[in-house]
C-alpha cells in the first residue's frame, strides 16, 4: 500500500479535481508514491507520460507499465483504491476518472505534484504547491511565464491559477510530442538564440545571479576566480534555470516546447542556461565523474555554434568562466547537489591560473 502522506496528497488532488468518487492503481518508487493512473485507458496513458526517466532500469519499467495500461489491464496494477469528492471541485467542468497524479520527490523542501486531466474536453496539466512555500514558488513560476509567453520562442502560456485548501494550481496546456534525445542540442541552443534580450550588455554584478553566483564560489573553495568574472560585461536573457534536455518537448510541427519554468527569469545572464543543458547530461545521464562531467561540458561548449553563442552574449572564448557561473549558480541557489563538480572546476581553474 501507499505511504499514508502520499496517499493524502492523492486524496486531496483528486477531491480538489474530480466531482465523483474515482478509483486509482498506485505506481511505487523507493518504496513512496510515483504516480496515482485513473481507470481510464487514455487518462492513465497520458498520466504516466507525465513520468519522463532518463535512466534505462526506469524506462523499461515505465514501458512495462504502459504495455499493461494499452492492453486495459490497469486494474490489475497494485495499491488500486478510491478517492472521495468534494461537494464543489475548485476547477470545473473536469471530466469524471481523468484526473491522474505525478507526485514529486518527497525529499523535496517543498512538496510537489502534477495532475493530467481533461478539461470541457481539452486535456491540461496542472502544477501543484502545497502551502505557502509552494503557492509562492508556483506564482513566481506563472508569472514569469505570463511575461514571456507570446513575445519569445518556446515558451508555453499559462492557462489560469487557483489558490485554494491549501494547494496552489497552475493550469498549463498539455503539450503533445516527444522529448529531446540524447544527442540532440542544436535546436536547443537555436531556442536559447531566440532568447537574447534586445537592450545592451550589462556589468556583470548588474544581474540577480551574480550574488547567488559568489556564495557558491565560495563554498567551493573558488572565492579568489570572483575577479576572472566581475569584470565582465553581458548581453541579458531570458533564463530557464533547468534548460535540460528532458524539459524540452519537440511538437508535431517540429518547434520546442520548454516545460518547468520554476527556476526562470524575465532578464537573466547569459551562458548559465547552456552550460547547465550540457553538465546535467553528463552528470545524471551519463553519471561521469566530476572532473569528466567537467571535460565533457567544456568540450560540448567549444562546439562552433556554442562558442558563437557564448561569443555574442559577451563571454568572448571563456567557456570555463560561463561553465563556472552556471554551476556556481545552480548550486548557489540550492538548485543542484552539484558541489563535487563545482569544485573540480575550481581546482582546475585555480591549478591554471597559478601556471601562468
Amino acid at each position: 500500500m501507499a505511504n499514508a502522506d502520499d496517499r493524502m496528497i492523492v486524496g486531496r488532488v483528486l477531491a480538489a479535481l474530480d466531482s465523483s468518487p474515482t478509483r486509482w492503481a498506485g505506481i511505487r518508487k523507493n518504496g513512496r508514491l510515483l504516480l496515482a493512473l485513473p481507470a481510464d485507458r487514455e487518462a492513465a496513458r497520458r498520466t504516466l507520460a507525465l513520468y519522463q526517466p532518463q535512466r534505462l532500469p526506469a524506462r523499461i519499467l515505465v514501458a512495462l507499465v504502459r504495455g499493461v495500461v494499452s492492453a486495459g489491464f490497469s486494474r490489475l496494477l497494485p495499491g488500486a483504491c478510491s478517492g472521495h469528492p468534494r461537494e464543489t471541485p475548485l476547477l470545473s467542468g473536469v471530466d469524471s476518472g481523468t484526473v491522474g497524479l505525478l507526485l514529486g520527490s518527497p525529499e523535496h523542501r517543498v512538496r510537489r505534484a502534477i495532475a493530467s486531466y481533461r478539461q470541457s474536453g481539452r486535456w491540461e496539466v496542472a502544477k501543484i504547491g502545497f502551502g505557502e512555500e509552494g503557492r509562492e514558488a508556483l506564482e513566481r513560476e506563472g508569472e514569469v511565464l505570463s511575461r514571456l509567453s507570446g513575445f519569445h520562442p518556446g515558451v508555453p502560456e499559462p492557462l489560469g491559477r487557483i489558490w485554494a485548501g491549501g494547494m496552489f494550481f497552475l493550469r498549463l496546456p498539455r503539450i503533445e510530442g516527444l522529448l529531446l534525445r540524447p544527442g540532440e542540442w542544436e535546436d536547443a541552443v537555436g531556442v536559447l538564440e531566440g532568447w537574447v534580450r534586445s537592450e545592451p550588455p550589462a556589468p556583470v554584478g548588474s544581474f540577480a545571479e551574480w550574488q547567488v553566483i559568489q556564495a557558491g564560489l565560495e563554498r567551493a573553495g573558488g572565492r579568489q576566480l570572483t575577479g576572472l568574472l566581475e569584470k565582465l560585461t553581458l548581453q541579458p536573457v531570458v533564463r530557464h534555470g533547468d534548460f535540460a534536455r528532458w524539459n524540452l518537448i519537440r511538437g508535431h510541427d517540429g518547434s520546442l516546447v520548454v516545460l518547468d519554468w520554476e527556476w526562470g527569469a524575465v532578464r537573466g545572464m547569459p551562458g548559465i542556461d547552456i552550460a547547465h543543458f550540457f553538465a546535467q547530461e553528463a552528470r545524471l545521464v551519463a553519471r561521469q565523474a566530476p572532473g569528466e562531467v567537467v571535460e565533457t561540458t567544456l568540450a560540448a561548449l567549444r562546439r562552433e555554434r556554442c562558442a558563437d553563442y557564448l561569443r555574442s552574449v559577451g563571454w568572448g572564448r571563456d567557456v570555463e568562466g560561463a561553465l563556472l557561473a552556471s554551476l556556481a549558480y545552480t548550486h548557489g541557489a540550492g538548485q543542484q547537489a552539484n558541489l563535487e563538480v563545482l569544485e573540480a572546476l575550481v581546482r582546475r581553474m585555480i591549478e591554471e591560473k597559478a601556471g601562468r
